[in-house]
């Protein structure tokens, strides 16, 4: 893996999903690179993968005919996107479609294409490329635990409820129903 972060051609996929990140969600955007600073703040062992992107995590699929069934991804953050970008030799036309399954989309991705998506929120898969061809994926994405964890001011949950004050308790219940609110508002409607 470590490899693969120093690798030019992964380091470039970082900026773009970075900067197109920034270009159409400016505010998601500055909220993940901010609660990536608090956290390599915090704790200096971490290490960001690349100096580029704002996402904490990416997760490289390379088994050749990489497939992902219905599924959703409820530990990310839920009002936040996670970027896809397929690579490989296939005809997006035939196969490798993305599903949105709550949506009743299905979305032709050509490799080197990036999507973004709230992964939490909404059940994806796609489907089946043809016999002989290849499809790999990279997808970058954060943990919603980090943003808990620096929101709890480096606590877990179950961290800051055993040692939260009354008052903290009842503030951090008050500002769950605003967060959820603020968090619906960096989803842009077009």
């Amino acid at each position: 893996m470590r490899g693969l972060l120093r690798d030019p051609s992964f380091i470039c996929l970082a900026g773009w999903v970075g900067r197109t990140f920034e270009t159409h969600n400016r505010p998601m955007h500055t909220a993940y690179v901010s609660t990536l600073d608090t956290l390599t703040t915090a704790l200096p062992h971490l290490r960001r993968n690349f100096s580029n992107n704002p996402f904490a995590c990416m997760t490289v699929n390379c088994g050749g005919r990489v497939i992902c069934e219905p599924h959703g991804d409820f530990a990310n953050k839920p009002d936040g996107w996670c970027a896809v970008t397929p690579f490989g030799p296939f005809d997006h036309t035939k196969g490798g479609h993305i599903v949105l399954w709550d949506l009743k989309l299905v979305i032709e991705l050509p490799a080197g294409c990036t999507i973004y998506l709230p992964s939490a929120l909404i059940i994806h898969s796609n489907i089946r490329i043809r016999k002989g061809e290849r499809r790999y994926s990279v997808t970058h994405y954060s943990a919603g635990g980090l943003f808990r964890w620096v929101y709890n001011g480096g606590r877990t949950d179950e961290e800051f409820w055993a040692t939260a004050s009354e008052e903290e308790k009842e503030k951090w219940i008050e500002d769950r129903e605003r967060r959820w609110h603020e968090g619906l508002k960096y989803f842009p409607i077009v």
